[in-house]
């Protein structure tokens, strides 16, 4: 995630001389930003199935190691890519 976010803030891909590199930057850029997103949803829709082992096995990593007995179960992973993601942008500005 940090070096993705690094290239990103580079903007090496967006300049003009480098169009064919383009598109492929800008979908990962969207992947990233859709990762919490989509965690929130799919956690918020399931929360009564997150203790079914066939749910579990799919996207256990989605709340693995949380309490998934809590409501707040559904704030904590878009949380932690939201801080990791603010994390690498102020170490690739601060180095």
């Amino acid at each position: 995630m940090y070096a993705a976010l690094y290239f990103f803030v580079n903007f090496e891909g967006f300049d003009e001389s480098n169009k064919a590199k383009f598109p492929t930057n800008i979908l990962k850029l969207v992947l990233l930003t859709i990762l919490p997103v989509f965690s929130f949803f799919k956690i918020k829709k399931n929360l009564k199935r997150l203790n079914n082992d066939k749910f579990q096995k799919a996207f256990g990593t989605l709340y693995g190691n949380h309490n998934t007995r809590k409501s707040t179960i559904i704030y904590s992973m878009p949380i932690f890519c939201i801080k990791r993601m603010l994390i690498a942008l102020g170490t690739i500005f601060i180095l």
